[in-house]
């Protein structure tokens, strides 16, 4: 599924699907990091 894919399906632009799924990605990291 593509990141505009996912935006069409959120009713968002890809940017914001972009943006959202780097935020997502850097606190996963984190948290298996601290784990």
């Amino acid at each position: 599924m593509t990141q505009a894919e996912i935006g069409a399906e959120l009713g968002i632009s890809q940017t914001q699907v972009s943006r959202l799924l780097a935020r997502i990605l850097t606190r996963l990291r984190s948290d298996m990091l601290a784990a």
